[in-house]
């Protein structure tokens, strides 16, 4: 991660993309996806062949993710001043691309018409209660009261995951809050960098700071994606192919970011299909990415963002070639 990162300042120095990936955590794991892969390929590989080949490669990811993705990025916000530096960029691409095949831009979900007695839900925070209410309210009940009882604190399984929908749409108000601040404040203090490191460089950021120009897309977006991974969960283990488990951060993140991208193209169909994508990506990919990683961290393919997934199914086999040249 850290030699990976000087790698990936100097593309963005001396190369025509300008963009600093400053999404922290995603740095990390991406480190860590590779180190992963490594060690399957070689348990016994050396540490020097470990850090020199995941750093050129995790530089080369920061360097080229934002940069494929900002085309797409420039139509959702509107301004060439930010970038996308997430895992989810496959998916957001996939349905910014394919959305205008299936819907129109100006049908967006911002300029939805509601009846009258629904206007509350033009509210992103009170949409997104009432939605998540109901899907945490439909898991109690299929779990019971007595799996619920545990964390349920004494009080009513059905009222604490009423709660629960609520504790999740002020998280989401904070986050959106959080964000216009970052917007504010980050774009004026990188100057700094863009000015004496890297010139004309682009800040790279997380995907909520897409959802702030598309709430209802969001919604849209984790809802689809979810319909459509609770479908594969339920097929795949009737057929016998994988047991899979709903990432739901997963879900609701990149879900989300592929609705905003679906809706830039295609409106509230886009929406839909981007997070249609994302549920697919995440059922499909976990299925067969966990046992790519088998001995390792098969548990990273649960985790997993769509990145991550064409991240393992490439370099995997691309490694297992290119690491013996290295004695790795």
């Amino acid at each position: 991660m850290a030699f990976g990162f000087i790698i990936h300042v100097l593309l963005a120095r001396f190369t025509k993309f300008k963009y600093i990936y400053l999404t922290g955590h995603l740095m990390f794991w991406i480190a860590l996806v590779l180190v992963a892969i490594m060690l399957e390929i070689n348990p016994n590989i050396s540490m020097f062949t470990m850090v020199a080949v995941g750093s050129v490669i995790i530089a080369l990811y920061w360097t080229f993710q934002p940069a494929y993705i900002q085309p797409w990025m420039r139509k959702v916000t509107g301004t060439d001043e930010l970038a996308l530096g997430h895992t989810s960029s496959s998916g957001a691409f996939l349905s910014a691309v394919l959305g205008k095949y299936v819907g129109k831009p100006e049908n967006s979900t911002e300029k939805l018409t509601l009846p009258k007695w629904l206007t509350f839900f033009r509210d992103v925070t009170v949409a997104t209660g009432v939605v998540i209410a109901i899907v945490v309210v439909i898991a109690a009940l299929a779990a019971g009261p007595a799996a619920v009882a545990d964390k349920a604190g004494g009080l009513n399984y059905i009222v604490y995951a009423v709660l629960q929908g609520l504790v999740f749409a002020v998280g989401i108000t904070v986050l959106l809050v959080g964000v216009r601040m970052v917007l504010g404040e980050i774009i004026p203090a990188f100057r700094g960098i863009a000015l004496r490191i890297v010139p004309n460089a682009k800040p790279a950021l997380d995907c909520p700071i897409v959802f702030d120009y598309a709430p209802t897309a969001v919604l849209f977006g984790f809802l689809s994606a979810f319909v459509v991974f609770i479908i594969l969960m339920v097929t795949f283990g009737a057929l016998g192919w994988a047991v899979i488990v709903p990432p739901m951060i997963m879900l609701f993140f990149p879900g989300g970011t592929c609705g905003v991208f679906g809706n830039s193209t295609g409106g509230v169909r886009g929406a839909i299909l981007g997070g249609a994508i994302n549920g697919l990506f995440l059922a499909i990919g976990q299925a067969i990415t966990m046992p790519m990683l088998s001995t390792t961290a098969p548990q990273l393919a649960q985790l997993a963002d769509p990145d991550w997934y064409i991240i393992i199914w490439v370099f995997k086999p691309l490694l297992s070639l290119i690491l013996p040249l290295f004695g790795g």
